[in-house]
């Protein structure tokens, strides 16, 4: 046993000199939440927000979009991450994600 905890030192002296970032404490728990689990745990949100998009996006205040924002958000809508969007319209990562922004914050305040 004594020697299994003499191994545990060295090999956590080890990884410590050669900067390692343990996501664990030695309790084996996570020193930051996962935000995937965050995520999971707001999992009924998300997909009220992705349920109120699609319907916005199908209802007849969608003409008032304009084309760009339309084919932003349905990509936004088919799980596309936003670096990719932008390459496949040709836009900046910035005008992507504050056009999400701006829509997002319509479709929250949609009851």
């Amino acid at each position: 046993m004594d020697q299994l905890r003499e191994l545990k030192k060295k090999w956590e002296l080890k990884l410590k000199e050669s900067g390692f970032k343990d996501i664990e404490t030695s309790l084996g728990r996570l020193k930051q939440p996962n935000t995937r689990t965050i995520a999971f745990e707001n999992r009924d949100l998300i997909l009220d927000f992705f349920l109120k998009l699609d319907h916005y996006l199908s209802s007849d205040n969608s003409r008032r979009i304009p084309d760009r924002d339309r084919l932003i958000l349905e990509l936004f809508s088919q799980g596309k991450k936003l670096r990719d969007i932008a390459q496949q319209i040709q836009a900046s990562e910035s005008t992507v994600r504050n056009t999400v922004r701006v829509y997002k914050t319509v479709i929250i305040s949609l009851e």
